[in-house]
């Protein structure tokens, strides 16, 4: 019987490791991650009210892509946009009901692309991001460009205002 228990256990606690409800639960690990993530992206702190706050990165020898994922209230969502330095002045991209932002299915077809609802803009899942990166956008929300810096760190954040989630991706090269 508690050879049962072991493995769901187990995947208990790594799940609690790697979503943190405050930041101040973060490993010092993940909050090396959300730091230096920050800083290539030229971003704000995420706001002290941020909770379910995830982080993961991966790199190689000249390449890697850093992820973080937190909730927070709309108003401090503003304050993070609006000071951060790389996306302050960017004008985003809107979503909607109208205009959805949704993956592509795991099996792209011909048929799929020729029969695809143009209305939508469409994304490729990141095979080297976690699970929980999911920007979806079913009913209002938007995207901002990370613009690179020379030739390194660009990426996005898309900002789910339903639901008053954000997502950031920083790719550094």
């Amino acid at each position: 019987m508690i050879k049962t228990w072991v493995p769901i256990l187990a995947a208990c606690v790594l799940m609690l490791l790697s979503c943190s409800s405050l930041a101040s639960d973060l490993t010092a690990s993940t909050k090396k991650t959300i730091s230096v993530a920050l800083e290539n992206g030229r971003l704000s702190e995420l706001p002290k009210s941020a909770t379910k706050i995830m982080a993961y990165e991966w790199g190689g020898l000249f390449t890697g892509e850093q992820f973080i994922r937190f909730e927070a209230s709309a108003d401090d969502i503003e304050k993070f946009v609006s000071s951060s330095p790389s996306i302050k002045d960017v004008k985003p991209e809107y979503f909607t009901a109208e205009r959805q932002l949704i993956p592509y299915p795991d099996e792209v077809s011909d048929d799929f692309l020729v029969n695809k609802d143009r209305r939508h803009e469409y994304y490729f899942r990141d095979r080297q991001a976690p699970d929980w990166f999911e920007p979806t956008i079913k009913m209002k929300g938007r995207e901002y460009s990370i613009p690179s810096k020379g030739d390194h760190n660009w990426g996005y954040v898309i900002i789910d205002d339903e639901k008053h989630i954000v997502f950031i991706k920083v790719i550094f090269s």
